[in-house]
């Protein structure tokens, strides 16, 4: 085998705990972005100098020591930003519970993709080959990677499809995540074509996600995939002012499916 093959197909049974921490994963990474962000904003400054008053004034320790009031700010904002993150990616993710009944159930018009690597320890570092599941079966490359001592398999990406709150004619994407030794290699946007053609194939006019501003490389693909970004808000973590995201409303115009489209 040449190169690594990803395959990228609709979520199975025995796939729900591996997508799991590739998503739980995916929503801890951004942290440290997040808390660089934070420690340079205006905010954080105005925390420090009302920690060091409060240190000078209430607590009486000696002027030289209010600097103290510095690594004290710094230390909670990290520990408020892992914290907001990790109890996001522990207790909110509701969907995620399972993932089977959610996306996979009665409703035809959501889905759970995920991209399955096939790799042998040589190739692992080799630009990849995607294929779907129904030409991977057609290929009959099953039964020699299954029988290959050698030939590793694992989920190294995750994206979803389900019905927009508001709207029976939009989609809403959700749970892009991409390990982190397998980015920069095509899989987020093969992930991303897949989406648009099943909800192209589905009927849906559009398609919206929301992201947030240290989710760059995410933000620039979705760009090249024509998203445009319709709105951007701030949101606080832990109902602290202090702690706030910017987040990002994307838009994607879905087109008629044809088989043009699919080869695209």
């Amino acid at each position: 085998m040449e190169s690594p093959i990803i395959v990228i197909r609709p979520i199975r049974e025995e796939d729900c705990l591996a997508a799991k921490r590739v998503v739980f994963e995916g929503t801890l990474e951004p942290v440290n972005r997040f808390f660089f962000k934070s420690i340079f904003r205006e905010t954080c400054a105005q925390a420090m100098v009302m920690v060091a008053a409060l240190l000078y004034i209430v607590v009486g320790v000696k002027f030289q020591y209010c600097f103290l009031a510095i690594p004290i700010v710094i230390i909670t904002t990290y520990v408020g930003v892992w914290t907001a993150h990790y109890y996001k990616a522990k207790y909110l993710h509701h969907d995620m519970k399972d993932i089977m009944k959610t996306y996979m159930s009665t409703d035809k018009n959501t889905c759970f993709f995920v991209a399955e690597a096939l790799y042998s320890p040589e190739n692992k570092n080799r630009i990849p080959a995607f294929v779907s599941d129904i030409e991977f079966n057609k290929m009959n490359w099953n039964g020699f990677y299954t029988s290959s001592p050698d030939i590793s398999k694992q989920i190294v990406g995750t994206i979803a499809i389900a019905r927009y709150k508001s709207s029976s004619v939009i989609a809403w994407l959700r749970r892009t995540a991409v390990k982190k030794e397998w980015r920069k290699k095509g899989v987020g946007s093969q992930l991303v074509d897949a989406v648009i053609r099943f909800c192209s194939q589905k009927g849906f006019v559009g398609i919206e996600l929301v992201t947030t501003e240290c989710h760059d490389s995410a933000k620039v693909l979705y760009e090249k995939k024509k998203f445009d970004t319709m709105a951007f808000y701030h949101k606080k973590l832990l109902n602290y002012t202090g702690l706030y995201i910017t987040m990002y409303v994307m838009h994607y115009k879905t087109a008629p499916y044809s088989k043009t489209s699919m080869e695209s």
